[in-house]
């Protein structure tokens, strides 16, 4: 999503195709939210129009450099003198990550994946920011989906590591990327060193941010103990009333195997939960829960209490969870 405008006028069909390529001032008349999703300052994306209602990333939201795509009936003669452009618009602007990527996707449209690799290599290279960076490795993984293509990317990422320490999305690929290849040492202490850096963005956020961060945990199975201090502490935190902070924490006490303090607090979560709402995503996520739950017996006995303690009210949606 980039460009997003609002405007409290309608207009036509000309002053739209007119404006849809063009950055726009801010304060063309009826122009009444403008997010252009250029930079953001600890998260938060500046509103460019007189209203000044900025907004805030959620979840793992993020800005990502882009460039209009070249299109796949582009004559190869023309690509070959794009390249050679974009090569010498790197030379004269190398901190320029945008053409490091165009010139990489041009690349690829010519099937040379792996000159298309070497740029990408040559921008980690460069003076850039850790978010740019981190695009780039984004970007030579993307290159590398195939199951067969693994243990290429494993030894690519391996020989990046070096100067990409303090990267977290080398981390998690690489984690990610051992499991898969059955080498579980590695991918221990890859997520080791992606939770390190993952807390120190996490532990300056508000509630909010604690408590995604333990779904985030319980999404991959990793770190129990971790999972529930944070999901203590978004409950401790938060200032008001939501279902969603006790029901994490219900799962956080699954994924410890400590079934009486989530029977507890889901319940507690439950009580949250208005009688005319909707309640299914509730039991959806209390039924995912089961994923990390090691003591199979021990979940079932837990949720047959739960659900028996439950009011009428809920009979319906709790039913989808029993079967």
């Amino acid at each position: 999503i980039d460009e997003v405008r609002i405007w409290d006028i309608a207009r036509t069909e000309n002053q739209i195709r007119s404006d849809m390529n063009k950055q726009l001032k801010g304060d063309e008349p009826g122009l009444v939210g403008y997010w252009k999703f250029d930079e953001e300052t600890e998260g938060r994306v500046s509103d460019s129009s007189p209203n000044k209602n900025d907004g805030q990333l959620i979840g793992n939201a993020n800005l990502e450099p882009y460039t209009r795509p070249i299109f796949g009936n582009a004559k190869t003669e023309h690509l070959i003198n794009a390249t050679s452009n974009y090569e010498k618009a790197i030379e004269l602007k190398p901190k320029s990550y945008q053409y490091y990527d165009v010139l990489a996707k041009l690349y690829i449209q010519q099937n040379q994946t792996s000159d298309a690799v070497a740029v990408y290599r040559r921008a980690l290279d460069a003076p850039l920011t850790q978010g740019t960076h981190n695009s780039a490795i984004r970007a030579i993984s993307e290159l590398y989906t195939d199951e067969t293509q693994e243990e290429k990317l494993v030894a690519i990422l391996e020989e990046i590591k070096p100067k990409m320490e303090e990267s977290l999305v080398l981390h998690e690929l690489m984690g990610d990327l051992y499991k898969k290849t059955g080498d579980s040492d590695k991918a221990e202490i890859a997520n080791a060193k992606w939770l390190k850096l993952r807390q120190k963005e996490v532990n300056i956020q508000s509630a909010y941010y604690q408590r995604w961060f333990a779904e985030e945990l319980l999404e991959k199975g990793l770190f129990p103990e971790t999972t529930l201090k944070y999901a203590k502490r978004a409950l401790q935190d938060y200032t008001e009333t939501s279902f969603y902070y006790p029901m994490t924490l219900g799962h956080a006490y699954i994924a410890n195997e400590l079934y009486d303090d989530a029977l507890r607090y889901y319940k507690y979560a439950i009580s949250l939960i208005s009688a005319n709402s909707s309640s299914d995503y509730f039991w959806d996520k209390v039924a995912d829960a089961s994923k990390n739950a090691n003591d199979k017996e021990r979940y079932i006995q837990m949720l047959d209490a739960l659900i028996n303690s439950i009011p009428p009210a809920y009979s319906s949606s709790r039913a989808n969870v029993t079967e």
